[in-house]
């Protein structure tokens, strides 16, 4: 981390952490989600039909590894989808302490050089963020129940 963080630095961790990622997260889990309806049904890939036409064995061999490969990258998008929430988890973490740190150190600078009392000056709020736009849609969060928030599926593959 560089020497001299400022308020701007810990804006762009905000941003990256409660807007970015999950919005990269939220691609994963739709990926996942998508190679989760393509189960089963398909006629190109039928999993449980006659190798050859007239054949009483009825595992196509071609079918079965679809769904074993369509599992597995479903498997991987969600894992994905999980690594990207934890990255942004952790670094929400990492900047609410250094804030958290960073407050406590101006409280302890302020009363050394004013005193207990000083209250000629004000500490910002945690997590101020001078200047961001709010109505934006792109600088904020993902609002619950829009399709660009992370939902994690419910199920895991089937194998």
């Amino acid at each position: 981390m560089p020497e001299n963080v400022t308020g701007g630095d810990l804006y762009r961790l905000w941003r990256v952490s409660e807007v970015n990622l999950p919005r990269v997260a939220d691609v994963f889990y739709d990926a996942g989600q998508a190679l989760g309806r393509a189960a089963g049904g398909s006629t190109a890939f039928p999993a449980r039909d006659s190798v050859y036409p007239g054949a009483s064995f009825k595992v196509s061999a071609l079918g079965t590894a679809w769904e074993d490969l369509r599992s597995t990258m479903q498997s991987i998008m969600i894992e994905m989808g999980d690594v990207v929430m934890d990255t942004a988890r952790g670094v929400r973490v990492a900047r609410e302490l250094f804030d958290r740190v960073d407050q406590e150190s101006g409280k302890t600078l302020l009363e050394a050089y004013m005193g207990p009392e000083g209250t000629s000056v004000t500490v910002a709020e945690p997590g101020g963020r001078a200047g961001h736009d709010y109505s934006e849609p792109a600088s904020n969060p993902p609002v619950p129940g829009t399709p660009e928030h992370p939902v994690r599926p419910d199920s895991a593959p089937s194998r």
